[in-house]
Parts: C-alpha cells; structure tokens; sequence
C-alpha cells in the first residue's frame, strides 16, 4: 500500500475517538450471563447499538481509503464482502 493509501488509517490525534468517549466498554457481550429474556434482549440491543457505532467511525477512512485503490484494486477489494460472507 502507498502512504497515500495509509494515510486515511493513521489520522492525527485529534480525529480518533476512544471508546470511553463514547461510553463504550472494550468487554464484548455482559459479564454475566442474562438472567431472563428481557435482559437477554437489552443485552443484544446493546451489543448491535456497539457495532453500529464502530460501524459509524471506520467508514469516513474506510471511503477515504477505498477512493486511492485502482480500479483493480477496488474489484479486489469488492470480493472481500463475498468472502467473508457466511
């Protein structure tokens, strides 16, 4: 990759935001198991609610990123979702 093509990941300072800014904590799913189907649900509601925000903060350098590739790169790049997909 060329430093062009870096440069969306490796932005100054003051564009990262960190997950405590956000009020987002690095543990993945409850630190305890759910104790009914209620809480279960908040659970997953609250885990999605984590993606989308991650989500949320990669695409800007995503695009960025994406808008370097060549045309080559970019179908390479396109197969990745086929890939990855279950």
């Amino acid at each position: 990759m060329s430093s062009r093509q870096t440069a969306p990941f490796s932005a100054p300072h003051e564009r990262r935001t960190s997950t405590s800014k956000l009020g987002l904590s690095r543990r993945v799913g409850p630190a305890v198991s759910p104790s009914n189907v209620r809480s279960a649900a908040e659970s997953e509601s609250q885990f999605r609610g984590a993606i989308l925000t991650a989500a949320k903060l990669v695409e800007p350098a995503l695009n960025e990123f994406y808008a370097t590739l060549s045309s080559e790169q970019k179908a390479r790049f396109n197969t990745l979702q086929q890939v990855a997909s279950p």
